[in-house]
């Protein structure tokens, strides 16, 4: 019976959960409908906007954070994945065991 209690449970959820969808898509008809006519200024005015929000930004912590992508991006590197690249380029497990000549 705990079955049965479940799924009445997550019928009701699934109900809920519709009119709650049905509420917001009739709320934001006319944003969407806006933005689907406007979309290419939107997307122009967007990046045009967080440039300006950028350039206005201090850049020495995103330069701290690159050299730190950076420093661990060269330990990968040299590190484990340096050897399955050197097999690779050398020919992988086949070149090892194929006849010399």
């Amino acid at each position: 019976m705990i079955l049965l209690d479940r799924r009445r449970q997550a019928d009701a959820a699934a109900i809920v959960l519709h009119e709650r969808k049905r509420s917001f898509l009739r709320k934001t008809r006319t944003f969407r409908a806006y933005c689907s006519r406007h979309r290419a200024a939107l997307i122009v005015g967007s990046g045009f906007g967080s440039g300006v929000i950028l350039s206005f930004m201090p850049i020495a912590p995103f330069v701290r954070l690159a050299s730190a992508f950076a420093s661990t991006f060269s330990l990968m590197i040299n590190g484990p994945i340096a050897g399955f690249l050197a097999g690779y380029r050398a020919g992988g497990p086949e070149a090892s065991q194929a006849d010399p000549q």
